[in-house]
Parts: C-alpha cells; sequence; structure tokens
C-alpha cells in the first residue's frame, strides 16, 4: 500500500464460480468466515448452478447487465480476430466502469455493508468481472496500481487449471491458443483501466462517489480493507 502497511487479510476474497462447492467446501467457507457473497454472474449463468445452496446471503449483481445475443457474437467476432487481446480486455474493462456503473455501485456497496464478516465475490472465472471490481477496491484501499496489475495478472494460473477441461477439448492447436489467449489476464489492460479511471474520474474513490456511493460507504470500506 502507499505509504507502507498491508489490506486486511481475510476481508474481501474473490475467486471463480463458488456453485461446485460441496457441503465440505461450504462449510470451510464459513468457518474461514465467508458471511456474504455478491455474485457478479449473468442471470443465465446462475440458472446452470445445480451445486449445494449457499449458507450464507447471497447478493446477485450482473455486472455486465442483462446478457445481450448480439454483443456476445461481437465479442466471439473481436477475440477471434485479434492476435493481442490486451486492448480487447482493456476496451471491455473501461466500457463496464463507464457504461455499468450503476451495477458497479450496487456490488460495492454490498462490499462495503458486508454482513457482519468476510464477503466473497465471484463471477464465472474470477477475472474479469471480478478483476474490475477487486481492482476498484483496492485502489481505494491506497493499494499502488502497479500491485493492483499484478494481483490481476496472477489470476492465470487459476482460470488455466479451472478451465483445463475446455482448452483440452479444442479441435486444434489454433483453437487451443485462441482459448489460451482469452483466458489469459493480461496486465497492460488492468493497467489501461486503472489510467483511465484516475484520467477521467480522478480516481476509484472519485469515480464511486461520483455514481452515488456515499462518503460513509467509501470508509466503511476503507476501513474494512486497510484497517482506518
Amino acid at each position: 500500500m502507499a505509504g507502507g502497511g498491508e489490506t486486511r487479510f481475510g476481508a474481501v476474497v474473490r475467486a471463480d464460480s463458488l456453485s461446485q462447492l460441496t457441503s465440505a467446501g461450504w462449510s470451510d467457507a464459513v468457518d474461514y468466515g465467508v458471511r456474504r457473497i455478491v455474485d457478479l454472474r449473468f442471470a443465465e449463468e446462475r440458472a446452470q448452478d445445480d451445486g449445494d445452496v449457499a449458507p450464507v446471503e447471497v447478493v446477485h449483481v450482473s455486472l455486465f447487465g442483462e446478457r445481450d445475443p448480439v454483443k456476445d457474437q461481437q465479442w466471439d467476432d473481436s477475440t477471434r480476430a485479434a492476435d493481442d487481446l490486451t486492448h480487447v480486455f482493456a476496451a471491455l474493462y473501461v466500457e463496464t466502469i463507464d457504461e455499468c456503473s450503476t451495477q458497479v455501485v450496487r456490488a460495492v456497496n454490498a462490499i462495503a455493508a458486508g454482513n457482519g464478516g468476510c464477503v466473497a465475490v465471484h463471477c464465472f472465472a474470477g477475472k474479469d468481472r471480478t478483476g474490475i471490481i477487486s481492482a476498484l477496491l483496492l485502489s481505494v484501499a491506497g493499494v499502488e496500481d502497479e500491485v493492483i496489475v499484478r494481483d490481476f495478472a496472477a489470476s492465470d494460473e487459476g482460470v488455466l487449471r479451472l478451465c483445463a477441461g475446455w482448452l483440452a477439448s479444442a479441435d486444434d492447436d489454433a483453437e487451443r491458443a485462441y482459448r489460451t489467449r482469452v483466458l489469459t489476464a493480461p496486465a497492460a489492460a488492468m493497467a489501461t483501466t486503472l489510467d483511465h479511471v484516475s484520467a477521467k474520474w480522478g480516481g476509484a474513490e472519485s469515480y464511486l462517489l461520483a455514481h452515488g456511493v456515499e462518503e460513509q460507504s467509501v470508509a466503511d470500506l476503507r476501513r474494512k480493507l486497510a484497517g482506518d
């Protein structure tokens, strides 16, 4: 963190989808201190869940809004056309910041309020939607941009492991290479996003305040994450 110090361990955790946790897994999560989950997935993704029901409060905030088949096709086309997906992911993250602020604010408010314990934030892979929200949280807590970027890029190992079956099922090397690119968390994309938040909004805190997060909620969030 700027000026030294560390974020508070276990206050907020980011994850891939928690929908496949077993009863033992949920028990471990509760023992860890999880008391609220903020689920950033589409409703269509949640409808496919077939695991145990979460034993804690779940707040649903589809960060990307309603699922749009046209946008899904545009995303597929743009990612397949590009050898380097850094600018594609950066554009997605910046668009989310600017055009999905209502959902961003709902997610951040749910995290700031908490429920007497740790808040677990997740989407499907824990990379894009969860990465955006995590970056804003860390920035509000006073973590330097370069550290936030490294934290985001560290998603690669877990995402590739999570999606190993999808990678293995690719028809050929070209398709496997494409799928690997899509699963990667480009550090430069998050760096571009943080630069955008700073240049356009004056930083994460100013962005949140400008879009309706109360000052008290920002203070609660900083206290939760940094112990201020």
